[in-house]
């Protein structure tokens, strides 16, 4: 089997206090910055049933003030250092995090140390910020995927301390008293139960030294008992009920789960780079599972949703069992990626679903494989009834040896490419000590690489079984639901199974721009760091070379063009990668695959763009690929045929979330009759008429268009060089736009009938990217936004008008606007919008201290750093500017110019394009 490279690194210094407290100290010197993060074993599993959300509203609080720092301090002496807080809680931790230049690491220790052991807990501040995180817990019930994750949670994991959400209750949020999250503090944040990780371009002696100073004297002054794991296979023993056939049981439900929960924060592939196999627990005693009485399978619950989002989830083992890595396979290889038995089952051939995917969710105690997937109601029934039917009869005869040393593959390069930046570094290596030990990673892929069919096959007649499997389906309010719990009876019957048993500081040598000729440049930035490659191509063109009756084709085109080739015999680099006979669809993905490798394509406004991104030793093999996209693209009938319903379907998705149908109709309203103005995915009846001739006659003119390749990573120059000339040569003039003509009218009102909260935007006309007032723009917007921008302190902090606050700046070639937005109740919509007007006000009329500005500029510049930490993150920005005319150094330009900037030039700003008076505005309205 392939295996992912690795690069060597010198291993962590690992260091117990006397206290018990663990230091994790990794120098790596690539970038000038430093990632630090708190690990506390305290989450919402060690909550008692009354301080159901104390975990998170105590993660709130911190940020409210501490012994040290007043009430917003924290978040500005943490930007003004140009570096960045957050902190996150989960089933079973809590995380506080800091990302720093590396001149400032201490601060960044320091201000951890000063959240988690003195946070000021003012009661006033606290019944503010309980109205802040219902607004939060609101946000996530408008959002179906939040939702659905939240049901199946109580489901699956019911008789748990993980069948209730990390965000709480509304009744125990709004009960929490000051004095009850210090008596939470005491029992649960003692040293001995921490981590505490240093990641970065450290002194790893100065860095102990500073740890010992500051955490060394902390006393433990209660006694810890590790968590026992849960026997999941008890969960599995209830038998199947069903209530009403499967129909709505009219029960109560827990609260939707937090947004920092372990769904919406980490997304099943991410949470494997902080993956862990835990030591045997069969020793350890087992935490008993509480009686409950019998839920219902199948729920169903109708809503204001466009499309159906299913559920399916079976209990599991969480990380402490060696089956774990086994799940991750088995999930893989049945809902990873487009290579995966349902994908290519249910989407590729018969075209049931708009997306599904299968996640095994491995936490400490416990764990929940989980599939999900996304359609129209009308091919419900359908669906659910090959779906049952192959779950009933799934074997592991299903899958060939390249499945599954496919699946390793993938799942092992997802850990490894944590590595590319410090906080994903930070973040696995203080995950893997926090809960396994340092030998936690190797033993995971150990047991990954070990993973046999026998084994999987095991795994499917151990855990996918029918009596404790847990069905939640959101529906369209008016739509007809069949009969779920009935088809699952008659398909699965219980308990027999019918069937088979960097940034510039991290580049190594100097980039280079090279002319090739006909409208060609190629842009090689090497950096020899990881052995990954990531390469950027853009051309002129996207939505400028539409006409208005065609929005969306060059979307539509985007994706279809990755869908085939057609066999290019005369190719010696298609040969020698093995296609010159053309690939089809399903042998496209796993040709990617096989590699651990992607290739994506997007359209834009005034560009059309291809990525790929591989491991190094797969060079040749994605520029051979590459080459057969462009000048063999198959077009194929029944592929069109597909993407043209998943973009319809993607149209509808996007008008179920308010941000979603916000962003999508906002340039439209703004810029009517223009190129900007377009539907980006286009309108559904439009969409819908679109056949292979368009495309294929949009994809004539956009291959024609000249185009810029940038490529970042380790590589062999003279074969990129190569390459790059072999690709077709375009021979057309560049796409341009005129300036847009802005909308007379300056309301526009949309509704998202039975969501819970409003949503504002102020749109401010600005200027495009090339003006000289860009820097200062950048410089306005960050000093708006973040934990300590003005809009959030007012806003949020004092007078608690929603969860998310903040402001946003969008330049382009021809036009450009800042938008001030916030989340919050329909009813506070006015003083949401005068709150706006006053810091406006204020901007127009004073001058921001120098703090603020100090604040902004370290941020701005610590963000820039942040940002381009990615190769694939230079290699686009590389590509996007030269394509625009832009110079390699433009952002960072900005970045420099911004910090020269004063007050004066600010307030001149402010005055001169945070007009209210010419402002737009977008309400999202339930």
């Amino acid at each position: 089997m392939p295996t992912a490279a690795t690069a060597a690194a010198p291993l962590p210094q690992l260091t117990r206090l006397s206290n018990g407290l663990t230091v994790l100290i990794q120098p790596d010197e690539r970038f000038p910055l430093a990632s630090l993060r708190l690990y506390v074993h305290a989450g919402s599993t060690y909550e008692t049933p009354r301080e159901a959300g104390i975990s998170h509203v105590l993660e709130h609080m911190v940020f409210k003030g501490t012994e040290n720092r007043p009430k917003g301090a924290v978040a500005r002496d943490v930007e003004r250092a140009g570096g960045y807080l957050n902190a996150a809680t989960s089933f079973d931790y809590t995380v506080y995090l800091t990302d720093m230049p590396a001149a400032q690491w201490k601060l960044g220790m320091e201000v951890l140390k000063d959240m988690a052991f003195h946070p000021t807990l003012d009661p006033a501040e606290l019944e503010s910020e309980k109205d802040v995180i219902l607004a939060e817990l609101q946000r996530g019930e408008d959002s179906p995927d939040n939702r659905l994750f939240q049901h199946m949670q109580a489901l699956t994991l019911n008789g748990t301390p993980y069948a209730s959400p990390i965000i709480g209750l509304r009744e125990t949020i709004t009960s929490f008293t000051a004095n009850d999250i210090r008596d939470y503090i005491r029992r649960h944040y003692q040293p001995q139960s921490m981590l505490l990780a240093v990641v970065g371009n450290v002194n790893p002696a100065e860095a102990l030294t500073e740890a010992q100073r500051l955490f060394g004297d902390l006393k433990n002054d209660a006694t810890v008992t590790p968590p026992a794991p849960i026997d999941a296979e008890k969960l599995l023993a209830q038998p199947l009920i069903l209530i009403d056939g499967g129909k709505a049981d009219g029960g109560k439900t827990a609260a939707p789960a937090s947004a920092k929960s372990e769904k919406t924060a980490k997304p099943a592939k991410t949470e494997k780079t902080e993956k862990a196999a835990k030591p045997s627990a069969a020793a350890a005693p087992v935490t008993p599972v509480t009686p409950v009485t019998p839920v219902p399978t199948v729920k169903i619950e109708p809503g204001p949703w466009n499309k159906v989002y299913l559920g399916i989830s079976f209990p599991a083992p969480g990380f402490g069992d060696v089956q774990s890595p086994q799940l991750d396979v088995l999930a893989h290889l049945l809902g990873g990626d487009r290579t995966s038995l349902l994908y290519r089952t249910y989407k590729y051939e018969k075209q049931l679903v708009d997306s599904i995917s299968v996640s095994n969710y491995s936490f400490e105690r416990v764990g929940m494989l989980y599939l999900t997937a996304e359609l129209d109601a009308d091919k419900l029934d359908e669906f659910w009834t090959a779906l049952t039917a192959d779950l009933a009869t799934l074997s592991a005869s299903r899958f060939t040896a390249e499945d599954i040393d496919r699946a390793k593959l993938n799942l092992e390069d997802d850990m490894f490419r944590a590595k590319e930046t410090l906080p994903g570094l930070a973040s696995k290596l203080g995950y893997f000590q926090f809960f396994t030990g340092l030998q936690g990673e190797t033993n995971y892929l150990r047991g990954l690489h070990d993973v046999t069919p026998a084994m999987l096959q095991d795994l499917i007649a151990r855990w996918l079984r029918p009596e404790r499997l847990s069905v939640v389906a959101l529906t369209p309010e008016k739509s007809q639901t069949p009969d779920l719990a009935a088809t699952l009876a008659k398909a699965w019957p219980a308990p027999a199974r019918a069937g088979a048993d960097a940034a510039s500081a991290a580049v190594t040598d100097k980039t280079e721009v090279i002319d090739l000729g006909k409208g060609r440049t190629l842009i090689l930035m090497p950096d020899a760091t990881l052995p990954y490659t990531a390469v950027d191509m853009v051309f002129s063109g996207g939505n400028a070379l539409l006409p208005a009756d065609k929005q969306g084709l060059a979307s539509l085109a985007a994706s279809a063009l990755l869908k085939g080739t057609l066999p290019t015999p005369q190719s010696a680099g298609a040969k020698a990668a093995g296609i010159a006979g053309g690939l089809d669809a399903p042998s496209m993905e796993a040709y990617q695959s096989d590699r651990a490798a992607s290739m994506g394509a997007s359209a834009g406004r005034q560009t059309f763009s291809l990525s790929l991104r591989q491991p190094a030793r797969f060079n040749d093999d994605m520029f051979a690929l590459l080459g057969q996209v462009l000048s063999a693209p198959a077009f194929a009938d029944a592929e069109v045929a597909r993407e043209r319903v998943n973009q319809v379907a993607a149209i509808k998705a996007r008008e179920d979330q308010p941000m979603g149908l916000a962003f999508r109709h906002l340039t439209p309203f703004l810029f009517p009759g223009h190129t900007y103005g377009y539907y980006h995915l286009g309108m559904p009846e439009a969409v819908q008429k679109f056949g292979v001739a368009d495309v294929r006659g949009f994809w004539a003119q956009q291959a024609r268009q000249p185009w810029v390749m940038a490529v970042c990573g380790q590589y062999d120059r003279e074969a990129v060089i190569r390459h790059a000339k072999e690709l077709p040569a375009p021979d057309a003039k560049p796409a341009s736009l005129s300036a847009p003509d802005w909308n007379k009218d300056k309301g526009l009102d949309l509704h998202l009938p039975g969501r819970n909260q409003a949503h504002l935007m102020l749109v401010f006309p600005t200027a495009p990217l090339k003006s000289d007032d860009t820097p200062g723009l950048e410089l306005m917007q960050t000093i708006l936004s973040g934990q300590s921008g003005l809009l959030f302190r007012d806003l949020r902090d004092e007078q608690g008008l929603g969860y998310t606050v903040t402001a946003m700046n969008w330049q382009s070639e021809q036009a450009g606007f800042m938008i001030f937005y916030i989340g919050t109740e329909p009813g506070k919509l006015d003083q949401a919008t005068q709150g706006f007007k006053d810091v406006i006000a204020r901007l127009h009329a004073d001058r921001l201290p120098d703090d603020e500005l100090r604040r902004g500029k370290n941020q701005l510049e610590g963000d820039y750093y942040r940002e381009h930490q990615r190769l694939g993150s230079r290699s686009s920005e590389a590509a996007v500017l030269t394509s625009q005319g832009y110079p390699l150094a433009f952002n960072k330009q900005v970045v420099d110019k911004a910090a020269k900037l004063d007050a004066e030039a600010l307030r001149a700003l402010a005055r001169k394009y945070l007009k209210v008076d010419g402002a737009y505005t977008v309400r999202v309205l339930p």
